[in-house]
């Protein structure tokens, strides 16, 4: 009787927590200070500053995101987020992110851009990415573009 008392008890508690923390889907604004990068290993990259916007009353992490990275409408191919990031309650803020393409795709898309040598282009990030709350994890999608110089083209070894 009283192990019953004790599960029921827990029980109660339990949902009423999980009602009180609902999740609310961040939002992913503006980019900023987009870049291609080369890591030591050789692989070309993506560095950028990414609004996003927390509208919960409670932190989550980010686990590495997966994109799809166009440049001027040409898809260069898939990349993974470098690290999770860490995003604070009820907060509307820019956090530096980096992208790591798993392929030699987007060596070889990055070199046959003619536009590469004109002035600007447009670039667009599109993917998806999970939330998680201690072990509750949430799936979300985003797509930001943003029109870029030739000089954030360039890439510098790290």
């Amino acid at each position: 009787m009283f192990r019953n008392s004790i599960i029921g008890i827990v029980y109660l508690v339990s949902v009423f927590f999980l009602e009180s923390c609902r999740f609310s889907m961040p939002s992913v604004g503006e980019l900023r200070g987009v870049k291609f990068v080369q890591s030591s290993g050789g692989e070309i990259g993506l560095e950028a500053e990414i609004r996003i916007k927390n509208p919960n009353k409670f932190g989550f992490s980010l686990k590495k995101p997966k994109v799809q990275v166009d440049l001027n409408n040409w898809s260069l191919g898939e990349a993974r987020g470098s690290r999770k990031i860490r995003v604070k309650k009820n907060s509307d803020d820019f956090h530096k992110v980096a992208f790591y393409a798993q392929t030699a795709a987007w060596q070889t898309g990055l070199m046959d851009l003619p536009s590469l040598l004109l002035g600007t282009g447009n670039i667009r990030i599109h993917g998806s990415a999970k939330a998680c709350v201690f072990i509750f994890c949430k799936k979300f999608s985003f797509d930001q573009s943003e029109r870029i110089s030739n000089s954030s083209w360039l890439i510098p070894s790290r």
